[in-house]
């Protein structure tokens, strides 16, 4: 059996459990650099991503023997958001700058082991709403191993954010902390990967008829997958999983318990494409209704994905697409169908200036209402448009546009859209 790509593998496990709490912190910022990645052949290779923008340092702080990374890294950026609270009408635009600032320090112990820091203060100040002023930033601890047939990671971290909420487009101030894990163990014909985490989301304001310890929760998270491989290039898996989450109060939001299974392979396509499908089932159990009359106490929601990962040539031209659908908490009845097409595509028109672009739909269903009412139903259109310019080794330019349209079919709930310019300059030495 090949070594399993382990970075992979954690990016599809917290990619595809992170929506368990509702709204709760996104995959990409747990994932903004791979724990498995500071055991690579050439640590002076790796890229550091600083606020989403990957930078080829332009020097190591650390030791000449390469054990020890070191690098410093920031971004300042100004930005415009043309709908700050995603309402219909009455609209605020404003413009803010963003000031990020941390390092990443990696110590390898030997070829198997290492361990590493990552501190980033992540700073916002709006010109003219300054209740959208955010101090935050991330901080984590993590450590990977890799021997002969077992390989896996430890990550404890923390995270202040305000990012758009997906359901609403309400930018609200909320942390997590917590701690997660995944090993892989080839055996059996195969590899055997496991994985658990446990995190506590908690919300810093007030906002959209919710007040804030409503919607605080602790999040577990566990799985078993076997993996089995076709040929160099595919392998097929079967997975089951259990989710939970308990919030501090049933006021709005009702514990949940989730019990998923899926099966799933990647095809390699050609020379360099790679198709993935998953397809399978999510049972969740909730404490009662979300209110009365709602019957959605239990609910069986279908769990299904289709992608295509297309390195299109050397100079690092990349598409990528994915259709899915999947069940996920919901603030207006206990779950919610959430089901959506993602694109992204990276071209390099020269040495200097890659061309980036995306765009993405999603269709939010509820699977609870009041008697004699709809369900509340929501889609949402978005995409953006960018270019990265490297100046030189450890500074990175780009420049991004994004429109977001978003209409919901019940009258109460607000239409909104909402474009949001930036640009940035990152830095790593």
């Amino acid at each position: 059996m090949r070594s399993l790509p382990v970075p992979a593998i954690v990016a599809l496990v917290l990619a595809s459990s992170a929506a368990n709490a509702v709204e709760g912190i996104p995959a990409r910022k747990k994932l903004e650099t791979s724990p498995a990645a500071m055991l690579t052949e050439k640590p002076e290779d790796l890229r550091i991503n600083v606020g989403g923008i990957d930078v080829l340092p332009a020097g190591n702080l650390g030791s000449a023997n390469g054990k020890l990374k070191f690098h410093l890294k920031g971004l300042i950026a100004g930005a415009y958001d043309s709908n700050l609270y995603a309402t219909e009408s009455f609209m605020k635009d404003d413009e803010y700058l963003r000031v990020l600032a941390g390092f990443d320090a990696v110590y390898r112990v030997n070829d198997r082991l290492g361990i590493g820091a990552e501190v980033i203060a992540d700073n916002q100040v709006f010109a003219e709403y300054s209740d959208r002023n955010l101090f935050g930033g991330q901080a984590r601890v993590r450590s990977a191993y890799k021997g002969e047939t077992l390989a896996g990671n430890l990550t404890l971290d923390y995270i202040l954010i305000d990012d758009p909420l997906v359901q609403t487009g309400e930018r609200i101030k909320r942390s997590a902390f917590g701690a997660n894990t995944l090993w892989l163990r080839e055996m059996l014909g195969g590899g055997i990967l496991v994985n658990a985490d446990a995190h506590r989301s908690q919300y810093l304001e007030d906002q959209g008829g919710f007040v804030a310890e409503d919607r605080n929760v602790n999040s577990y998270i566990a799985g078993v997958r076997y993996i089995r491989e076709k040929s160099e290039r595919s392998s097929y898996w079967a997975r089951v999983g259990y989710a939970a989450d308990n919030y501090d109060t049933d006021k709005r939001l009702q514990d949940v318990t989730a019990i998923s299974g899926a099966i799933g392979a990647d095809i390699g396509l050609g020379d360099r494409a790679t198709l993935f499908a998953e397809a399978g089932v999510d049972s969740r159990s909730y404490a009662k209704d979300f209110a009365v009359g709602y019957d959605d106490k239990d609910v069986l929601a279908p769990v299904a994905s289709l992608g295509l990962h297309y390195p299109i040539n050397e100079k690092g031209s990349l598409a990528t697409a994915r259709v899915y659908t999947e069940a996920r908490n919901s603030l207006r009845s206990n779950a919610m169908q959430v089901t959506g097409v993602t694109l992204d595509g990276r071209h390099p028109l020269n040495e200097k200036i890659t061309a980036v672009a995306s765009a993405s739909g999603l269709l939010l269903t509820d699977y609870g209402s009041a008697k004699g009412t709809s369900a509340s139903e929501r889609q949402s259109l978005g995409g953006s448009l960018g270019a990265e310019y490297t100046l030189r080794n450890g500074v990175v330019l780009r420049a991004t546009g994004r429109y977001t349209k978003s209409e919901a079919k019940l009258a109460a709930e607000a239409d909104y859209d909402r474009f949001e310019g930036v640009l940035e300059t990152a830095f790593a030495f």
